[in-house]
């Protein structure tokens, strides 16, 4: 059995192994407790397509929702922040 490298999450000041299964099962720990989201963006490109899911906080999520349409965020998990009231 493997022993991966210690990190400390941002978050809640825990750590968890640098593992990528392990990082994410953490992070969506966090998720479930309403502190991040689960985003996915679907990037097509003409050599390759990207789909990449990041953990953000909802403030972010909501960012990029609004201001980023062409690259196709979508909500995976989570609740992004309210959307800002417009004068």
């Amino acid at each position: 059995m493997r022993i991966y490298p210690q990190t400390n999450c941002r978050h809640c000041g825990g750590t968890h192994s640098t593992n990528g299964l392990a990082k994410a099962s953490h992070m969506r720990k966090h998720v479930r407790e309403g502190v991040l989201v689960e985003i996915e963006s679907n990037y097509w490109s003409e050599d390759h397509t990207e789909n990449n899911r990041y953990f953000v906080t909802p403030a972010t999520a909501r960012r990029y929702l609004d201001n980023e349409p062409s690259v196709g965020w979508r909500v995976i998990a989570g609740t992004p922040a309210p959307a800002s009231k417009e004068n």
